[in-house]
């Protein structure tokens, strides 16, 4: 509690001792002889008999400026300077702090003297609500794609998973010379287009993707632009990389780009088995233009698994034994200069291997339950994806329809040892199909009304079987007499449609909204459990273990809004009601059907103050209500995994939720530091939840009926800065959460509080023209402590401690060569289990021939030889323990080329 005081003392002081207002604004035009607007003329602040420049701005087209200066106003000791190329400088006296200037600029004629030009071009320049990071400003000679110079801009981030934030908050859109090419998976854009086709990257702080909502409806989510440079607009583009090393390891790609106005493409293929994940190529960071797509259609495609022990917190590369290709088309034809097609898929195949042992414990009242595991899996996913799309983004109109379809197979095979069973085999199979189409038109009338509509469609199917080898439950299933396989079936095809009609007006600084539309939910989740004895005659298991459930979830909505929006202030109110009925029947058990009606109300405050230009705050209040959705409403056991059964015995969950946040932003574009800080808190109030039987063999969980509320308390605090005298960029953040959860386990209903605080550090340095140093750094800690109890043995067992680390140093002794090493440092400590520490070490040398437009380099990956990584994680009451093996010491000598 008291980290939480001390991060929101330090909010509410950094926005009281933010400036209320500028002291001084001026504005004006700078015209020549003829009355012609002069562009790119400088107008700057200074004192009197002091050169140092207080604040500055440059004529745009029209030959406009405005400069606002935070300091107090004293009279006649201020001077305004303008100047020009060709054209004499004027200096003026300040008269008053709100001052209108016409300056007419007279030509003239000077011979220079001779001169040695040096590129002073600035990190970044502010237009507006615009960031321009120069990418040459940040780049160095060992950054290949833009990803790799993206992750080094002051106030920017990029997580491991590719998705960028700008102060914290996510990028909705990234645009390839102002064009939408990737839809949200812009992790191809990050990690294909070369670092030196790149001239600026842009951050639209406000961005509104839909020209014509611009003025009407305000937003405050930041989008991403990546300015080409000339000679990647002109040409095909072309590179790719062979690679082959040892042991046995093979990795080429060929990757063909084209950046013209008219048409734009990212077509290429990539193969690896060095444990290179591809599919993170594919990971989608934005829902596009449809915010209500899936609101109401939240169901899990995945009812089986295999039960593996979850990723370990690695790079994937480390750990992960692969044999992916993945082919990927994304083409944009612009049919005029507002209209768009765009058609981007895939096609992925994998062959993914992993072994690990598992071990995790329970601690409940007065008993202990461990389960100890190993496993040997192996998964092999084939993915194909096509998605079309028409996009008209005009002033007065927006059309925007998204047709996809998708089709995946996973087949997995996993072998394993388990503290009751000496050996077993599952095979799961998985076969999904999906389509659905996604329509958005609005039209503008008279410039302040706006008819909008929406239209949403999806059908899924994703059949489902799970066998097991031998028999297992012997005692529950079959009579207590061992068999030979157990088969567990299930489907849950689903059809959704979610439609709507909405109406906005603006009146002066008011805008109003009002929509209302319908969806319907229709699913029918079947499931069979079957035995197949020695002799081969499959036998049905007792009716408990078999679900035909058809359920049918239909929703009306009305949804009023209401906005106030000024130049400094954006506040806006909205108030969904609706009506919604779940109608459902198990087929086996019961003759009728349930009839649930249900009415919620989830209204919405927001609250965004924009303090100046630097400094804005906001806060958000939200309530949810609602009820549970098609898994709480079967009610036959179903069999997950070889480990876990599932069932249901009560009605449809209700749940409300209630949350709220502050958030502060700050940023300096001349100085390069940014900052934002947030706290959020959120109580939620259910009425039902899995009671959970465990022991040494099996767990099996039921959903009853007990009220709960559980509460949550965060807060953060991130800042950045670039130092221009170390041409460095850092970075901190410090993360707090505090939270309790409820657990009912073997007929004890478990209260227990979490705590969870986070540091984070992280360094990019040019330390010279040849060297430059990369450093991230987190440190983790973890406890959970059961309420009610001291600090007892058990819950000092529930506290880890975790802190990674890694450095990289690149070193470029001349134009010709590259030399980098990699560091990576792992270390676990939990309460009485010996702590773990795990290094790793890589190095690369690279050489250049530019003549040939190709590089040469000879990598290796783990020096130090690590042969298995172990992992501590905390669940509730539960410690669990889990030990993977890591790739071995690796070769791989690589060409890169492009054409």
């Amino acid at each position: 509690m008291r980290l939480l005081y001390y991060c929101f003392a330090l909010i509410c002081t950094l926005i009281l001792s933010a400036p209320v207002a500028a002291q001084i604004k001026l504005s004006g035009t700078v015209k020549d002889a003829a009355k012609k607007p002069l562009s790119s003329a400088s107008i700057t602040l200074t004192k009197k008999g002091k050169p140092v420049i207080l604040a500055f701005a440059i004529t745009n087209s029209s030959g406009s400026f405005s400069l606002q200066y935070n300091g107090s106003f004293q009279p006649d000791s201020f001077l305004v300077n303008v100047s020009a190329i060709n054209f004499k400088k004027q200096q003026v006296a300040l008269k008053s702090a709100d001052e209108t200037f016409n300056f007419s600029m007279e030509t003239t004629v000077s011979e220079l003297p001779t001169v040695t030009v040096q590129n002073k071009k600035p990190l970044v320049r502010l237009e507006g609500d615009t960031l321009h990071y120069d990418v040459a400003s940040f780049a160095d000679k060992s950054d290949r794609v833009i990803g790799d110079v993206i992750k080094k801009l002051p106030g920017v981030e990029m997580d491991e998973t590719g998705k960028i934030t700008y102060l914290g908050k996510p990028i909705t859109h990234l645009y390839i010379d102002g064009d939408n090419l990737l839809d949200g998976r812009y992790n191809i854009a990050t990690r294909t287009i070369p670092s030196d086709m790149v001239s600026k990257i842009e951050v639209l702080e406000n961005h509104q993707a839909v020209k014509s909502l611009k003025g009407i409806v305000p937003s405050d989510n930041p989008a991403m632009n990546l300015v080409l440079k000339d000679k990647a607009r002109i040409r095909l583009i072309g590179d790719g990389n062979i690679a082959v090393g040892t042991p046995s390891l093979v990795d080429g790609s060929m990757n063909l780009m084209l950046f013209k106005k008219e048409v734009k493409f990212i077509n290429y293929y990539k193969y690896n088995n060095t444990g290179v994940d591809l599919e993170t190529d594919l990971v989608s960071h934005s829902i596009g233009f449809s915010s209500f797509r899936n609101n109401d259609n939240s169901v899990s495609p995945n009812l089986l698994s295999m039960a593996t022990a979850g990723t370990p917190d690695l790079s994937r590369r480390r750990y992960l034994f692969n044999n992916t290709g993945l082919l990927n088309i994304n083409k944009m034809l612009r049919i005029s200069p507002e209209a768009t097609l765009r058609i981007n898929g895939f096609f992925l195949h994998d062959v993914r291997n992993q072994s690990y042992r598992y071990n995790a414990t329970y601690f409940l009242p007065g008993d202990t339950i461990r389960y100890s595991e190993f496993q040997d899996n192996r998964n092999t996913p084939l993915t194909y994806v096509t998605q079309l799309n028409l996009n008209v983004n005009k002033s007065n109109y927006f059309l925007n329809n998204t047709l996809l379809l998708e089709h995946a197979i996973t087949d997995g095979y996993a072998r394993m040892q388990t503290n009751v069973q000496p050996l077993l085999t599952q095979q799961l199979k998985m076969n999904t199909t999906t389509f659905s189409n996604d329509l958005r038109y609005n039209k503008v009338i008279n410039g302040k009304h706006v008819v909008e509509i929406g239209s949403y469609i999806s059908n899924r199917n994703n059949p489902q079987d799970l066998t097991m080898v031998p028999g297992l439950y012997n005692n529950l299933l079959n009579n207590s007499i061992p068999y030979d396989q157990l088969k567990q079936s299930a489907t849950e095809p689903v059809f959704y449609t979610d439609n709507f009609l909405m109406y906005r007006r603006k009146i002066g600084a008011f805008a109003q909204s009002l929509r209302a539309g319908f969806n319907w939910q229709s699913v029918q989740m079947q499931s069979v459990l079957q035995t197949v004895q020695t002799s081969g005659v499959i036998t049905a298991a007792p009716d408990s273990f078999y679900n035909n459930l058809s359920w049918n979830r239909y929703k009306v909505y009305v949804e009023a809004g209401s906005e106030w929006n000024t130049k400094n202030w954006n506040i806006s109110v909205n108030l969904p009601f609706s009506y919604q009925e779940f109608r459902y029947k198990n087929q086996l058990t019961k003759p009728s059907a349930d009839n649930i009606r249900f009415i919620p109300f989830t209204p919405s405050f927001r609250a965004l103050w924009k303090m100046n230009n630097d400094n804005e705050v906001s806060a958000y209040y939200y309530q949810t209500n609602s009820r549970g959705n098609v898994n709480e409403a079967f009610e036959g056991y179903l069999l997950q995994n070889y480990r876990n059964f599932i069932r249901n015995d009560a009605t449809l969950s209700t749940s409300i939720t209630k949350g709220s946040s502050l958030y502060y932003a700050y940023r300096n574009a001349i100085k390069l530091f940014f900052l934002n800080a947030g706290i959020g808190y959120i109580v939620n109030n259910g009425n039902s939840g899995n009671d959970a039987f465990l022991s040494d063999e099996v767990q099996i969980a039921k959903r009853i009926l007990f009220d709960y509320e559980t509460r949550n308390l965060n807060a953060n605090l991130r800042l950045s800065k670039y130092l221009f005298k170390l041409r460095t960029t850092i970075g901190a953040a410090i993360m707090w959460q505090k939270g309790n959860n409820i657990q009912l386990q073997n007929g004890n209903r478990l209260d227990y509080e979490s705590r969870n605080t986070g540091f984070t550090l992280t360094l990019n340095s040019k330390l010279s023209n040849w060297m430059n140093l990369g450093y991230q750094g987190s440190l983790n800690l973890m406890s959970n402590q059961q309420k009610g109890l001291p600090a007892s043995a058990v819950n000092q067992q529930l506290k880890i401690r975790q802190l990674r680390q890694n450095a990289e140093v690149n070193v470029t002794p001349g134009n010709k060569m590259v030399i980098r090493f990699k560091i990576e440092d792992y270390f676990n400590e939990t309460k009485n289990v010996p702590s773990m520490h795990t290094l790793f070490l890589d190095a690369a040398i690279t050489f250049k021939f530019k003549k040939l437009k190709s590089d040469i380099e000879l990598s290796c990956f783990n020096l130090a030889g690590n042969d298995s990584y172990v992992l501590s994680r905390l669940s509730v009451n539960s410690l669990v323990e889990s030990s993977y093996p890591i790739r071995p010491r690796m070769f791989l000598l690589k060409t890169y080329f492009r054409f």
